[in-house]
């Protein structure tokens, strides 16, 4: 084990936790699609950067992602419902 073993567990962590609250709030209409953006990014950190390194925090992650993705299904299925209603 390494000396840096404990501050990469400590970023996954925050990285995880960091994407839990912005899908979260990226579950809001309109408003939330920048939040998903850094929620999937986060994701995408975490995803890429963890080895074999156990991380507490993968439900949250996992959740954050999922929130995020629900948000930004349901942006294009408002943008699309407004875009029927304009033609």
């Amino acid at each position: 084990m390494t000396s840096d073993a404990p501050l990469v567990k400590i970023r996954l962590i925050e990285r995880s936790l960091r994407c839990f609250a912005f899908g979260i709030v990226a579950i809001l209409p309109i408003i939330g699609i920048p939040f998903a953006v850094v929620a999937i990014n986060s994701f995408r950190q975490v995803f890429f950067a963890r080895s074999n390194v156990w991380n507490p925090a993968e439900p949250h992650l996992r959740v954050g992602m999922a929130c995020a993705t629900l948000g930004v299904l349901l942006d294009l299925l408002i943008a699309s419902m407004i875009a029927i209603q304009i033609s």
